[in-house]
């Protein structure tokens, strides 16, 4: 039990260095992980759709799930502001 403690402290130990180090180049904010969220979940549930629609997903219902949550994840005002900031980062123009 005193091995798995004295594990756990090097863990934490090693884990706060590596955090500490990292942390300048962060995107988001280490302690509030739903800050990721407006980025992270559109890109993968396009990514899934993108996927269904490749492989004629014989899952009907889990595929419209991942349809809904693509166009809904893609509403989302955090991400809508989010890909402004983006585009005026890399000066491109709004598809219309």
């Amino acid at each position: 039990m005193e091995k798995e403690a004295n594990d756990r402290v090097r863990e934490i130990t090693n884990w706060t260095e590596i955090m500490d180090e990292i942390e300048p180049n962060l995107e988001f904010s280490k302690n509030a992980p739903e800050e990721h969220m407006a980025k992270s979940y559109p890109l993968r549930f396009a990514k899934q759709t993108e996927l269904i629609k490749q492989v004629c997903a014989s899952d009907m219902n889990g595929a419209m799930n991942i349809l809904s949550l693509c166009e809904t994840a893609f509403k989302n005002p955090k991400t809508i502001a989010l890909e402004e900031k983006e585009r005026k980062k890399l000066k491109i123009n709004p598809v219309v």
